[in-house]
């Protein structure tokens, strides 16, 4: 089955839903085989996944985008690509019904264009996502990025 619905939420939401608290996650996720997840953090932020799975990723980067470069930042890079994309992949070669689950600090702009991609790439429909994720205002270098790597076979 492919993925069915992605969503981008904030960093308090994906901490509940690991926790196991119900939420609006945790509601979608019960309707769905199976959870691919994407967790982004600060750098300076503890990490909600200390150890990635087959279907969970942690990445930890600022949100800036590819203006200024300045010292100090971390930015989304090719290799975070590639592994976003292989999770993709695999979420797409699963035989179960995928939800997909991506968080940043406010679920806007780096787990905006997480989602975006993964929208894009499993076919959803743009007014679906767009009802889902109405707060979203995607991250431009993560978008880039995230589409040169996926075009390029990552």
């Amino acid at each position: 089955m492919p993925i069915r619905t992605v969503r981008a939420v904030p960093l308090a939401t994906m901490r509940e839903f690991l926790r196991g608290a119900p939420n609006v996650a945790a509601h979608e996720a019960a309707a769905h085989d199976s959870t691919y997840i994407v967790s982004i953090t600060d750098p300076a932020t503890f990490p909600l996944i200390r150890r990635p799975t087959v279907n969970q990723l942690q990445l930890q980067f600022h949100d800036v985008d590819d203006h200024g470069r300045e010292e100090g930042y971390v930015f989304f890079d090719e290799a975070m690509a590639s592994d976003v994309c292989s999770l993709v992949r695999r979420a797409q070669e699963d035989p179960a019904d995928v939800y997909f689950l991506v968080n940043c600090h406010a679920g806007v702009s780096r787990s905006g264009a997480v989602s975006w991609f993964v929208r894009q790439v499993a076919g959803i429909d743009f007014d679906d996502w767009r009802r889902l994720n109405p707060q979203v205002i995607p991250n431009r270098l993560v978008k880039s990025l995230l589409s040169r790597a996926w075009n390029e076979g990552c």
